[in-house]
């Protein structure tokens, strides 16, 4: 698979994009004594921040090179989506954990034995209808790649994928039950009408992607 190509490919729609390890960034380290309840987050999941992509480690894009595309492909619809709505994304995408610290505003005009136990709550892990939202959105695209490059069957990597919205690995965001989306989704795919389909724009980069890494 071509990942250089597939990067390259990348940088002429996010000219700033970068590739970062996880192991080799303080801030990462930091983000990852806070993720205590995803313990793979910094060995096994690939995070973007802004026009950023951290990788585990340098090794892991040589040991898992096919992994990797569809992957990346993935984070490269998070950036699409950031670069669509701007800041709002970032908001949105934290919400409604990033309610903790403005809650305390509240101690000017309410008393802190109802604001503090108020923005505990909002660090507790209840349902998080943004991020599930944009989180599938590049799953279904990742699935549609892992398809396209790897013939992988969706119905396959849909079912493992919604399993993370239920877990740890997202702080618990979505564990209402969904799987008809997911299934529903892979027999699109399977038909050539992935939702991505819907935004010609998204779909231009997505299968601009996957050519460069089929190269």
């Amino acid at each position: 698979m071509g990942t250089t190509e597939l990067i390259a490919k990348a940088q002429t729609y996010f000219p700033k994009l970068q590739i970062k390890y996880k192991d080799q960034s303080t801030f990462m380290k930091i983000i990852g004594k806070l993720m205590f309840f995803n313990p793979t987050f910094m060995t096994h999941f690939v995070t973007t921040i802004g026009d950023t992509v951290y990788l585990p480690n340098e090794d892991y894009l040589k040991n898992n090179t096919e992994a990797f595309c569809d992957v990346f492909i993935h984070e490269c619809t998070h950036m699409y989506d950031e670069k669509r709505l701007g800041f709002p994304y970032n908001v949105l995408y934290a919400f409604p954990q990033m309610l903790f610290l403005p809650m305390f505003l509240l101690l000017f005009v309410l008393s802190w034995k109802l604001v503090v136990p108020l923005a505990l709550l909002m660090l507790a892990p209840l349902p998080a209808p943004f991020r599930a939202y944009f989180e599938k959105r590049a799953y279904f695209v990742q699935m549609y790649a892992g398809y396209k490059l790897y013939n992988v069957d969706p119905a396959e990597s849909g079912l493992r994928y919604t399993t993370w919205f239920k877990d740890g690995s997202y702080y618990f965001m979505w564990p209402i039950e969904q799987d008809t989306a997911w299934q529903q989704e892979a027999l699109n795919i399977k038909a050539g009408k992935p939702s991505c389909a819907s935004e010609p724009a998204l779909l231009q980069q997505v299968n601009d992607l996957i050519d460069a890494a089929k190269q």
